[in-house]
């Protein structure tokens, strides 16, 4: 949440300019690979905090409007390919997010580009809205699950979770989200 929220607040000022968002990109990209070489704290600077990240969000955003996008899939491959290789050669791999974030990082930009073409059904704009109210409340869900029933199984708790966190973010989305998104424009 933190990350998208520092996204959402800097991306209106960096994207007016490649020369604004290109260097931060970058810089972002090698906080990754510092991280991936075991040169940092995988978690705390490559997966929790904003500048291991923000180039996630940039490379996703620029595909969804097809800005060169043959030139950026090209890079954002051997970006990927260099990320698993500085972290299987400094023995990173298993350390916590890192497989995490290379392996999202790797499939991310493949469904970007072969989902955006695809027609958008009611049901998938429906869910496509609950995501975040999901995001948002299945924490506070999963706290409550693991203490009223502690004893559940990992795949039973999931399902509680599933089925209970659905009318919180319809509720989340109804009274908050959406009426946030009309203030907003």
């Amino acid at each position: 949440l933190p990350l998208e929220i520092c996204f959402y607040a800097l991306w209106p000022w960096l994207r007016k300019s490649v020369f604004l968002y290109a260097p931060a990109t970058l810089a972002s990209m090698a906080v990754a690979l510092a991280a991936a070489a075991g040169q940092i704290h995988t978690h705390s600077w490559s997966y929790a905090l904003f500048p291991g990240t923000f180039h996630i969000f940039v490379i996703g955003s620029l595909l969804y409007r097809r800005r060169a996008e043959p030139l950026i899939l090209t890079g954002w491959t051997l970006y990927c390919v260099m990320l698993s290789y500085l972290a299987t050669q400094a023995g990173t791999w298993h350390r916590p997010h890192i497989q995490e974030v290379v392996l999202g990082s790797a499939a991310a930009p493949l469904l970007i580009v072969f989902l955006r073409n695809l027609p958008r059904p009611n049901w998938d704009e429906f869910f496509g809205r609950l995501s975040y109210p999901v995001f948002l409340n299945h924490f506070s869900v999963l706290w409550v699950t693991r203490y009223v029933w502690p004893d559940l199984s990992p795949w039973m708790t999931t399902l509680v979770v599933i089925c209970i966190s659905l009318p919180f973010a319809y509720l989340t989305y109804s009274l908050i989200v959406k009426p946030l998104d009309g203030f907003r424009r």
